[in-house]
C-alpha cells in the first residue's frame, strides 16, 4: 500500500482522491440506509389480492344443488331470478394451464377457470350439462350432466 508524504501540511493528490471516494461512499449507503425500506414498504403495499391457500378455501355447500365434491372441485348449481348460476369451488390448483368452461350441448363458453379460488358462471338457457376442457392439450378435464 503506498501512503503519500504531505508537502507544506497539503494532502498530496492520492489522498484527496480516497477522502473524496470516502465521503461519496458514505453518502451513498446512507441515500440506501432511508431508500431502501421506503422501497420495502411500498413494494409490499402494491401487493393487490391474497393468495389462497388450502386452508383458506371453505366451502359452504349447504345451498344449491351439488353436482360433484371430490378434492379438487366442489361444483353446485344456484337459481336466482330465473337464471342458473354455476358455483364451482377450485380446491387444488389443475394440472392443466388453460381451462376453459362450456355449457352443453351447444358447447357455449362460459368461462375460464385459472387458479384455485371459488368461480360464478351463469349457465344459458337450454344446458344441460357442463364440460371443462384444457384448449392446450385439447382434452376433457370433466364432464358433469344437470
Amino acid at each position: 500500500m503506498a501512503y503519500s508524504t504531505l508537502k507544506n501540511n497539503q494532502p498530496s493528490k492520492d489522498t484527496a482522491m480516497i477522502t473524496s471516494l470516502r465521503k461519496t461512499h458514505k453518502i451513498l449507503w446512507m441515500l440506501l440506509a432511508i431508500v431502501m425500506p421506503l422501497l420495502i414498504v411500498l413494494s409490499i403495499g402494491s401487493i393487490k389480492k391474497v393468495l389462497l391457500t388450502d386452508s383458506d378455501v371453505i366451502v359452504n355447500s349447504t345451498s344449491g344443488n351439488t353436482l360433484l365434491e371430490n378434492q379438487q372441485f366442489t361444483i353446485s348449481i344456484h337459481k336466482t331470478n330465473n337464471t342458473l348460476i354455476l358455483h364451482v369451488v377450485l380446491k387444488k390448483p389443475l394440472k392443466n394451464a388453460s381451462s376453459l368452461v362450456y355449457s352443453t350441448p351447444n358447447d357455449i363458453l362460459i368461462g375460464t377457470i385459472t387458479k384455485k379460488g371459488i368461480y360464478d358462471f351463469e349457465l344459458p338457457s337450454g344446458s344441460n350439462g357442463i364440460r371443462i376442457y384444457d384448449e392446450i392439450k385439447e382434452i376433457d378435464i370433466l364432464n358433469i350432466a344437470l
